[in-house]
């Protein structure tokens, strides 16, 4: 085997190595911009919980004043 047959051959192998690890990256990334969009819809879900949960508590609140159970003004 010639000098530039082994040198030949030793690149298509880098290249087919090279290619795996373009497809293995690619499916990396779509896994990643999945992930992001899972934890984008949990913070929007959190804030809107949050922003329930502070609306039932000033409710609570106002009960309790009417009904003179709290102290508070």
């Amino acid at each position: 085997m010639s000098e530039d047959s082994l040198i030949l051959e030793h690149l298509k192998a880098i290249q087919a190595l090279l290619k795996r690890h373009d497809e293995m990256f690619d499916d990396v990334r779509h896994r990643l911009g999945s992930i992001e969009q899972q934890v984008a819809g949990m913070r929007y879900d959190f804030v809107h919980y949050s922003q329930k949960l502070e609306t039932q508590e000033d409710r609570i609140k106002r009960i309790e004043q009417r009904l003179e159970l709290r102290d508070d003004a």
